[in-house]
């Protein structure tokens, strides 16, 4: 089923009974209805939104497998393989069970007994029978409960391996959002486990045996992968598993992994040197206002109030003072300050981003106490501190509020076969780097390699010279030329084939690309084998290109990829290690921030008032001002709503949820594209 349920239903869903309860209504007949009767509805999507009625008259129950279930069954199977002997040792779960059938059996006798059941010779025997085995079983218990806690020990040892298996399932799972083709099973992804643990090099140790599994285990799930992908996303399925592995084993930061992908910039900057672009000096900017307060993706409050707590200062001593800025909070942060400053507290401005018209008092403020200090002014306490937090891609900021506290700041990347396949490699390959040498973009595909291919075998069959010029003409006017709709495209196809294409190939010694003579005669397999052998890397040099055109297309690349593996990227960032705070968290920052930038809503009537004389400008300021509103209104709405909704005082929908995943992943939310105007940046 999806998120929505026939009509017909609601009556069994609402248990509408009429009748006294015997009878319930589907449609427009009356059916018998039965106390006992239960109605089971499944469905296969991940994260359904269901509406809140709905939720109220059902029990909705998640059978989704969790990474922690998934590596306890794959720890019981590695350990079935690989100590079967501890499988048999584990008997105290089916000694209770006995006991307790031996308990129901005697109570069943026991009610069951008519008159004085001591007279009952059998009952007896079998209470006395029901007793002595029960202490047996007892006895037993507590000796497998010894057990037990051996063979959990032994068990234990082999978890890495189930944990390494579990990691690398949930990454084939998220391999969907790349493709929707990418479909794994879990019964297909258990047969591939048994068999990497059972192809698992062996050893004397369990320590060197585990680090075999997991080796083993990596490597027969990333060769069953990566044949089921397409080339294109080999390398996002490589990352991604280097990159969570990473993180699994904390030898990767959380918070640099999260700027790295997400590669956030300060806009609107001119770069003061030619060698740096304008987004790069952009990006600099950020790092170093980064560097300058490093919280980074972190909630700073903990860090420092477990400092505090070792130097003296807590919120409960009335000596630490923590103030979250924002509606208003400014006069608050201030009056803690001056007492900061008077009685040596220390106070935490958190947030500092949502409150930029106040940054240059706040530095004034910060810069009159440290003059008072370097004059020892009476009344100013040495031990007095000031701790500030912003969110880190927030690129406002006064550079002079960061260098007052700067030395508090925590510190913290194929002959004739040769010639028919150079042409597809110089028109189609060449692609890759870009629309260089063309003035539009062709579908050229395998089609035409394959076309052109059988064309070239009936042709040299039926010749005995080779027909160059027809051949020309043939693969650069039908066969791709049939795509071509430009002169000057038309012209460097031709050129192509008449510098790749002609009979001093087969005379002397040339060069196809730099580096790559012409084979010599030989057979099929001979020609594959110089291929392998005698061909260069692929460079923009073999398409006749400038070197930097390889530029664009590693800068294309590299862009998708951290963007694709952004959105694989964990929900619950800050499970997974390196101080990463969570999903919910961020979203919560970016909704503030947002919110604090948007402008008061435009009051049409009042600004129509100004205007004395229409003119054609004027109605159009009129209907930009109308969009405009329009705009804002939506995002101040749709961020209320996402902000009750994350606060669980209303039901997440499927339009909070695509809000959510827009602001999270750094992209413009659909519902607020569909009110801008292309002329608009939002």
């Amino acid at each position: 089923m999806e998120e929505s349920v026939d009509a017909v239903l609601d009556p069994i869903l609402g248990r509408n009974t009429i009748k006294k309860g015997r009878y319930i209504k589907i449609g427009d007949k009356e059916v018998e209805y039965n106390s006992e009767f239960r109605l089971i509805l499944h469905t296969k999507l991940a994260n359904p939104h269901y509406k809140p009625e709905m939720q109220a008259q059902t029990t909705l129950i998640n059978f989704t497998v969790t990474r922690d279930g998934l590596e306890d069954q794959l720890l019981a199977n590695v350990v079935a393989q690989e100590r079967p002997d501890l499988e048999k040792l584990k008997q105290q779960k089916r000694l209770k069970i006995v006991l307790k059938e031996l308990e129901d059996n005697l109570l069943s006798r026991l009610s069951s007994a008519e008159g004085n059941f001591l007279g009952d010779t059998a009952l007896v025997e079998n209470l006395e029978t029901t007793k002595r085995t029960a202490a047996e079983i007892e006895v037993k218990v507590e000796e497998a409960k010894v057990t037990e806690v051996k063979i959990n020990e032994a068990r234990e040892l082999y978890r890495p391996a189930a944990a390494r298996a579990s990691l690398l399932y949930f990454i084939l799972n998220d391999l969907n959002k790349i493709n929707p083709i990418y479909q794994f099973s879990l019964k297909a992804f258990n047969t591939v486990f048994s068999n990497a643990i059972a192809r698992a090099e062996p050893a004397e140790e369990v320590k060197d045996r585990v680090v075999n599994l997991i080796d083993c285990i990596t490597y027969f799930v990333y060769v069953y992968t990566t044949r089921g992908l397409f080339e294109a996303d080999k390398l996002i399925f490589t990352t991604q598993v280097a990159l969570q592995v990473l993180i699994k084993n904390n030898e990767i930061n959380q918070t640099e992994l999260d700027f790295l992908l997400r590669f956030p910039i300060q806009v609107n900057v001119t770069s003061p040197v030619d060698f740096l672009s304008n987004q790069a000096w952009g990006a600099i900017k950020v790092i170093t206002a980064q560097t300058d307060i490093a919280f980074t993706g972190v909630d700073p409050l903990k860090d420092v109030e477990a400092l505090g707590k070792k130097l003296g200062f807590a919120i409960d001593n009335g000596n630490f003072h923590n103030v979250s800025l924002g509606q208003g909070q400014e006069i608050v942060a201030e009056q803690a300050m001056d007492l900061a400053a008077k009685e040596g507290h220390w106070v935490v401005l958190q947030n500092i981003h949502l409150v930029a018209k106040w940054l240059s008092t706040l530095e004034k403020k910060l810069e009159s106490i440290q003059h008072r200090q370097q004059r020892s002014v009476p009344g100013l306490h040495e031990r007095r501190a000031s701790w500030i937090s912003r969110f880190p891609h927030h690129p406002s900021g006064h550079p002079g509020i960061f260098h007052q506290d700067h030395q508090r700041t925590p510190h913290g990347v194929q002959g004739h076969p040769v010639q028919s396949l150079l042409l597809p490699r110089g028109v189609a390959e060449r692609r890759k780097f870009g629309p260089q040498g063309w003035n539009r973009v062709y579908p050229f595909n395998t089609g035409d390699l394959t076309i052109s291919v059988y064309v070239l075998y009936n042709y040299l069959e039926a010749n005995a010279k080779v027909p160059w010029e027809d051949l020309r003409y043939l693969f650069g006017e039908i066969m791709y030329g049939g795509h071509i709709t430009d002169d000057w495209d038309r012209r460097l196809c031709m050129t192509y084939l008449e510098e790749y294409m002609h009979s001093e190939m087969l005379d002397g010694e040339l060069y196809l690309a730099p580096g790559f003579p012409i084979p010599p005669n030989t057979d099929y397999k001979g020609y594959h084998q110089y291929i392998d052998e005698m061909l260069p890397p692929e460079s923009p040099y073999l398409y006749g290109l400038h070197p930097n055109a390889e530029i664009g297309f590693l800068t294309t690349t590299s862009d998708n990829l951290f963007k694709t593996v952004l959105e694989m990227q964990p929900r619950d960032s800050g499970s997974s290690g390196g101080g990463g705070s969570s999903r919910e968290e961020k979203l919560k920052t970016i909704l503030d921030e947002i919110v604090e930038k948007l402008p008061e809503e435009f009051n049409m009537m009042e600004i129509m008032g100004k205007v004395e004389e229409i003119t054609p400008y004027s109605v159009v300021a009129f209907q930009e001002c109308e969009r405009m509103k329009q705009l804002t209104n939506e995002i101040r709405r749709s961020l209320k709503e996402l902000d009750l909704g994350l606060k669980g005082e209303l039901t997440i929908t499927a339009d909070m949820e695509e809000l959510s995943n827009a602001l999270f992943l750094n992209q413009v939310p659909e519902s607020w594209n569909s009110r801008a105007y292309p002329v608009c940046t939002v």
